[in-house]
């Protein structure tokens, strides 16, 4: 069997003001250095994305959109797998809920969800100690 490569024009992009979309890019150094690092080790990689950036920009925004809807997906996944033991822990506190989630900024549902889970089981482990072998001690 001969592989063969598929080319297939993506559907155009829904028109989105760009005017309302504020851009701002945060400059982490350490980030920076490891990224530099990366792309000086692999050559070939680094040749393949400035190519696609350049001669397929909008392959590149698909690329890019697919990185980001895995990293959703997989942050929804690991918050179904661990909000039963948020709500369980923060229903035990009356009032906690309400004031874990007024501190939330984000009204995206699956970032809400990770950042309360976090902070949850943060104060779950700061009251009940961390966990050794799946089950919970007190220091």
């Amino acid at each position: 069997m001969s592989k063969e490569k598929i080319q297939q024009t993506p559907p155009p992009l829904k028109s989105t003001s760009l005017d309302d979309i504020e851009m701002s890019f945060r400059i982490n150094p350490r980030i920076e250095a490891k990224i530099d690092k990366f792309l000086a080790e692999n050559p070939k990689e680094a040749a393949y994305i400035t190519k696609l950036v350049k001669e397929h920009p909008d392959r590149a925004i698909r690329t890019l959109a697919k990185q980001s809807m895995f990293r959703q997906e997989n942050v929804a996944l690991k918050n179904t797998l661990q909000m039963k033991e948020a709500e369980d822990f923060v229903a035990q506190y009356p009032g906690l809920k309400e004031k874990i989630s007024e501190g939330i900024e984000t009204k995206n549902p699956i970032w809400a969800g990770a950042a309360f889970i976090r902070r949850a089981l943060g104060l779950q482990r700061s009251v009940e100690g961390p966990r050794i072998g799946g089950v919970r001690t007190s220091i």
